[in-house]
């Protein structure tokens, strides 16, 4: 192994020093650059949410706190199960009760579960 005399270490640390500082340099650079760009998207983006954007739906520009809604709302049409069964279409997978229901009624029986826990079932359901 080679002997190092003292001046020889102090060079190599200096040189080593330099190394550092320069790459440190760099990194700053790097992170300034990369927020200096993020800065810019945020500045583009319209994904925010602004005072301005909500200017359409607020009632008066005094009110911030209060946001109308949009009075074209289309109407909800409410079936129930009396209708469904009237028109002769009675579909037991159209309702996700029952469906859940009829499941877990066949997992009874292929587990040969008791038959008055199946009319129990079965009465629930219908």
């Amino acid at each position: 192994m080679k002997q190092y005399d003292f001046n020889e270490i102090q060079r190599m640390q200096e040189k080593a020093l330099e190394r550092v500082k320069k790459m440190q340099i760099r990194a700053r650079q790097a992170v300034e650059s990369e927020e200096a760009e993020i800065s810019e998207e945020k500045g583009r983006s319209t994904n925010y949410i602004t005072a301005d954007s909500l200017k359409p739906y607020i009632g008066s520009s005094n009110s911030v706190d209060h946001v109308q809604l949009p009075v074209n709302l289309p109407k909800k049409t409410e079936t129930t199960v009396k209708e469904t069964e009237s028109n002769g279409n009675f579909d037991i997978f159209s309702q996700p009760d029952r469906a859940l229901l009829f499941s877990l009624l066949m997992l009874l029986k292929s587990n040969e579960a008791s038959e008055e826990l199946m009319m129990a079932l079965l009465y629930i359901m219908l």
